[in-house]
């Protein structure tokens, strides 16, 4: 399916965010991230210093400005669910 640039106010709370599954979200992060985030282009959002609101912020295309100009892809509802956003949001600050 290809990547659509929509927009969604929904983000987990603070709370949800650091209570991710990590074996889900390392499976989400492989799938869907790691082709840009792993040995690709783009830098690590964390290790850059943002916070899992942030991350999940930008996954959702809400901070569509990125890191030396990079433009990260949006991630809406119909591709990557709360829940798969929580469990890669834990992921990420831990991996």
């Amino acid at each position: 399916k290809p990547i659509e640039v929509v927009r969604t106010q929904t983000i987990p709370s603070d709370l949800a965010l650091q209570q991710g599954n990590l074996a889900r979200g390392k499976a989400i992060y492989e799938l869907s991230c790691s082709i840009c985030h792993a040995n690709g282009p783009a830098p690590s959002l964390y290790r850059n210093g943002y916070t899992p609101r942030q991350i999940a912020r930008k996954v959702r295309g809400l901070s569509p400005e990125g890191i030396a100009g990079v433009i990260m892809p949006a991630f809406s509802l119909d591709r990557l669910s709360n829940l798969d956003l929580v469990d890669v949001v834990a992921y990420v600050v831990r991996m």
